[in-house]
């Protein structure tokens, strides 16, 4: 069974005076600890199709099966409580809390699943450590590299153990050195963690780290 199952999804969006098709009939399938990237000009509809298979955009038609749970059947509620547990999120701006330490950054996630702070910092400290950053852990997002902040990025996605990650233009705001380290780290989540990442990218030199690569314009699927 596929980890992500995308069938004849449409999203449309009602702009009072006309309507914009975001996606068109898109279909896709994807395994457990499989890189995927999401390729196309800008409007085409990757972050449309990033920000719905996440759930934060309600489609218009189609089914998005996660694990074999239909997320489009889920209540608010339900689907809140489902995105918190299984999926990952990490954008081209690292949405880091300025006031909270790296630490606090990461452990966040973990206070709304009621964790025990114990539990919490253990959990977030071996994940630090994993990416290289624990000798960070009390430092303020400010006082990192960009490269750094978006490591804690994706640091605090992964700390719920979620089964996918879904990665807007990570690399877009950081040098090419940051980028190869943040690149190298996402490839490691998916070798190590078992985690199914789709990602989008508008860097042509990405494309030789993905394990499939689909290209959207106008909202579908080209050339796949």
């Amino acid at each position: 069974m596929s980890m992500i199952s995308v069938k004849n999804l449409d999203k449309t969006f009602d702009m009072k005076s006309f309507e914009v098709h975001a996606l068109k009939d898109i279909n896709l399938e994807v395994n457990s600890s499989e890189f995927i990237g999401l390729i196309g000009p800008s409007g085409s509809g990757k972050t449309t199709l990033i920000n719905t298979i996440s759930g934060l955009i309600k489609p218009t038609k189609g089914r998005i099966m996660i694990d074999g749970v239909n997320i489009t059947d889920l209540s608010t509620k339900e689907l809140r409580e489902f995105r918190l547990k299984n999926v990952g999120m990490v954008f081209q701006e690292h949405l880091l809390i300025g006031s909270l330490t790296a630490l606090e950054n990461v452990t966040l996630p973990l206070i709304f699943l009621k964790i025990a702070e114990k539990e919490r910092i253990e959990r977030a400290e071996k994940l630090l450590d994993e990416f290289g950053l624990l000798d960070k852990k009390d430092h303020l997002p400010s006082e990192l590299s960009g490269g750094q902040q978006q490591r804690l990025g994706i640091a605090r996605a992964l700390i719920t153990g979620p089964k996918i990650l879904l990665a807007d233009e990570p690399t877009g705001n950081i040098d090419m050195k940051s980028a190869k380290i943040v690149m190298e780290t996402i490839q490691d989540v998916v070798k190590t963690k078992n985690t199914c990442v789709i990602m989008v990218s508008h860097n042509p030199q990405h494309r030789s780290r993905f394990d499939r690569v689909f290209e959207l314009q106008d909202g579908a699927f080209v050339n796949n």
